[in-house]
């Protein structure tokens, strides 16, 4: 398999969507959508590990990605009423597979809100502008 990244248990990965909250006063509250969250049947965790590795090469990430997008579609499509909001890390930015997701999620963007997290870039393209890739995710998903 050389250096390629695979996961072979990406099929014990599974979402869990963990309701987002508005609250003006304790009387006040409603439901503004989901936060989609990766899990992992071993220890019902996000699986740091394995995800750290997969996202560090395009194969891996692409993986993760359409097993992300076929779950994320599933998702919409059963509550299409419902906004879902969905973490991206910052150095999966740097792969094709990525921009792909984005552009198959396209269909669903009214119900999608993308959040990068907090995590730096290990930069291994010295051309990777993170503001330019903000800009770019703003033009595909508004």
């Amino acid at each position: 398999m050389g250096n390629e990244t695979t996961w072979e248990n990406i099929d014990r990965l599974y979402l869990l969507c963990q309701p987002i909250m508005q609250v003006e006063s304790l009387s006040q509250q409603e439901l503004n959508g989901y936060e989609v969250l990766l899990r992992s049947e071993k220890n019902n965790r996000f699986p740091q590990q394995e995800f750290s590795t997969m996202i560090q090469t395009e194969s891996g990430n692409q993986q993760l990605m359409e097993w992300y997008a076929k779950e994320l579609r599933r998702l919409c499509q059963k509550k299409p009423e419902t906004r879902f909001s969905v973490n991206i890390h910052p150095q999966q930015l740097l792969w094709q597979s990525t921009w792909s997701f984005f552009e198959t999620m396209a269909v669903h963007k009214e119900q999608l809100q993308i959040e990068l997290t907090e995590h730096p870039v290990r930069i291994q393209q010295e051309s990777f502008d993170l503001s330019v890739a903000i800009a770019k995710i703003k033009l595909m998903v508004m």
